[in-house]
């Protein structure tokens, strides 16, 4: 196990130079149209994390900016809401399997966000040989002009979640009061740290009552992360418990469009605006969905 987290940790400090390696100088310098990347994981079930990610995707859309999410979620029961009960004909490895084009498999979603549905064909990541996964990154090299691309992983933690996070431009961690959540995404935070996949991760406190308690939750998280792993938190924000929040899932309408007003949907415009501004105003070179899926090939198999 020792000698597998050291590996681990080699090539994750290894594969960004391996993924620019498979890039010439000058596509890479004059492909100005790359998006952040941004996962959403919690560890475990009992945070919604694709519900969030939806919503997010439409604030982050109102604000201006160009939205892909890619559902990694292994089960369809989530697909319904997002697609409006329209489950998509296709995923992502069709591209390959029946030599699609990659914006055939694109869905529109709600306010005119994008989505890329993996699911349960992720596991086929693994055993796509060079060939394949030459054909599978050229054909999605046409997946430009997006602003941000959302990815919100799938329950547990596996070796797909920590790709993805591994791969992020930033991990947006969910979390609430519930002590088994609490554990749930402290544990997935003590296994980034143990492979060294970074150093800091931005938190969303989901469900408080009010204030104080969400600066409850995030003042024990941060200071457990940051005494036992040396790991530091930023806070992004906090969602309120809503009921109109429940009521848009019944209608299968997402809270941000169906209810604007609503304490919910204040906050996350408030998280939208600060991630939004945070990435306008950095300078840093962020990655494309290219990028991203190539280093995902590069990066460990356990």
């Amino acid at each position: 196990m020792v000698d597998q987290a050291q590996k681990l940790r080699e090539m994750v400090r290894q594969s960004n130079y391996e993924v620019m390696d498979s890039y010439s100088d000058r596509e890479y310098k004059e492909d100005k149209t790359r998006g952040k990347i941004v996962t959403i994981s919690s560890g475990e079930c009992g945070v919604d994390r694709h519900n969030i990610m939806l919503n997010l995707a439409i604030t982050l859309n109102y604000l201006g900016n160009k939205v892909l999410i890619i559902d990694t979620n292994m089960d369809n029961k989530n697909n319904g809401y997002i697609l409006d009960d329209k489950l998509p004909d296709f995923n992502l490895f069709d591209v390959i399997y029946k030599n699609m084009n990659i914006k055939d498999i694109i869905v529109e979603g709600p306010e005119g966000i994008h989505l890329i549905y993996i699911g349960q064909s992720i596991g086929k990541m693994d055993t796509l040989n060079e060939k394949e996964k030459k054909l599978f990154l050229d054909k999605v090299c046409s997946l430009k002009n997006y602003d941000f691309i959302l990815i919100a992983t799938g329950y547990g933690i596996n070796k797909y979640v920590l790709k993805f996070i591994a791969c992020s431009d930033e991990v947006i961690l969910l979390t609430n009061s519930n002590q088994t959540n609490l554990k749930d995404a402290y544990s997935l935070v003590k296994v980034i740290k143990h492979f060294e996949m970074r150093n800091s991760i931005k938190l969303i406190v989901n469900n408080i009552k009010n204030k104080e308690d969400g600066e409850m939750v995030c003042e024990r998280f941060r200071n457990a992360t940051k005494r036992f792993l040396d790991m530091d938190t930023e806070l992004l924000g906090y969602l309120y418990e809503d009921t109109n929040l429940v009521e848009s899932i019944k209608m299968r309408i997402p809270v941000c469009v169906k209810y604007p007003n609503c304490k919910f949907s204040m906050c996350m415009s408030d998280i939208g605006k600060k991630i939004s501004c945070e990435t306008h105003s950095n300078e840093k070179e962020v990655n494309d969905i290219r990028w991203v899926l190539n280093k995902f090939f590069n990066l460990f198999c356990f």
